[in-house]
């Protein structure tokens, strides 16, 4: 359901191969992009399988001008709000801290962790998108607010974007290679910094490529992965739509897309997908999902008909209507015998 829509997941981030691109109609050839100057991302922290049911969980939220240009402010707004439910009510223990990037720097919209309630109507409180993508700054911004953590919980940094960081450090000239090298790079120093400190950072990219790119076809998907990748420490999510953004921030920490049809009582919704759980053993239970939505078909155990020790039902007919048979014989002959011996009598 939800991840028919997953596009793409876990791209590597080592640099692609990129070749010039030519626009139809155009004799100058597309800038090849950078690949090769890109920063690499470290790996992020191991990530406790206890993520998915405690987790102090950060969002860099973009606004940048093209969110309201395709028309996806509401839409954004509305999965972020839906991620905090679907967290809290599969049985997850959640506190979310948000920060918002647009033009050319970062705002908090919470002070800190705050409980999923409190951010939900912060988020709507959200200003309108407008400018430029400034990742970096939404990174750095969101991995510094952090009151109120709770260092028993893992902290997890969601970047939702739709679009390649376009602003560097200084402003530059979109059609210039060099402009979103810098950019990309920011972003990938910051999302590095931000692991240092014990973030996991995971990259969610919605929607279709950056029209503004420089690199052709080819050369501009080639860029937006290896981005991404690093700035996720080697793995993004892929998105089509802001519809889908709740089972793909499920899905990029390992987490359920829903919750199971059938739990035993004394475990939590998400102990059940992790394994920590037995597997019930009445084959009349209802199957656990999965976190990709698939349903396990439980082995069917057919019970044998009773045996019966005098022989089947056929048997039993057959020996019954031959015992009546017998006994309407002997009835008939006796009767027979009587008549004989009443004649006889009649004689003398």
């Amino acid at each position: 359901m939800i991840l028919g829509t997953v596009a793409a997941l876990s791209f590597g981030g080592a640099a692609l191969a990129a070749s010039p691109d030519v626009v139809a109609g155009s004799s100058s050839p597309m800038p090849t992009a950078p690949l090769d100057q890109l920063h690499v991302g470290t790996a992020n922290p191991g990530l406790s399988s206890n993520v998915c049911r405690q987790a102090d969980i950060g969002f860099a939220v973009d606004l940048s001008g093209s969110i309201a240009e395709e028309g996806n402010f509401g839409a954004e707004k509305s999965a972020v709000k839906s991620f905090v439910d679907a967290f809290d009510g599969a049985g997850g223990d959640g506190l979310f801290a948000g920060t918002s990037f647009k033009l050319a720097s970062a705002t908090a919209f919470t002070s800190g962790f705050v409980a999923g309630g409190t951010f939900k109507t912060a988020v709507d409180g959200l200003p309108s998108p407008s400018g430029h993508t400034p990742t970096a700054a939404g990174i750095a911004t969101a991995a510094t607010n952090t009151a109120n953590d709770r260092s028993a919980a893992p902290n997890v940094l969601f970047v939702v974007t739709d679009g390649a960081p376009d602003r560097p450090p200084l402003n530059g000239d979109l059609n210039d290679p060099a402009t979103w090298l810098q950019g990309a790079n920011a972003a990938i120093d910051a999302a590095n910094a931000a692991r240092s400190a014990g973030w996991i950072v995971e990259v969610v990219d919605v929607g279709a490529l950056d029209p503004n790119l420089p690199f052709g076809p080819a050369g501009d998907a080639a860029w937006v992965q290896n981005v991404m990748s690093n700035i996720g420490g080697g793995s993004f999510v892929h998105l089509s739509n802001f519809n889908s953004l709740v089972g793909g921030l499920l899905v990029s920490v390992g987490c359920p897309t829903s919750a199971p049809t059938a739990t035993p009582p004394t475990a939590t919704p998400f102990e059940s997908f992790l394994g920590e759980t037995a597997t019930p053993a009445a084959p009349s239970e209802t199957p656990f999902e999965s976190f990709q939505g698939e349903t396990a078909t439980p082995r069917q155990i057919s019970t044998p008909p009773p045996t019966d020790t005098t022989g089947d039902g056929s048997n039993g007919g057959g020996f019954s209507l031959v015992w009546l048979f017998l006994c309407a014989a002997w009835g008939a002959i006796g009767l027979l015998a009587v008549g004989v011996q009443k004649r006889s009598l009649r004689q003398r």
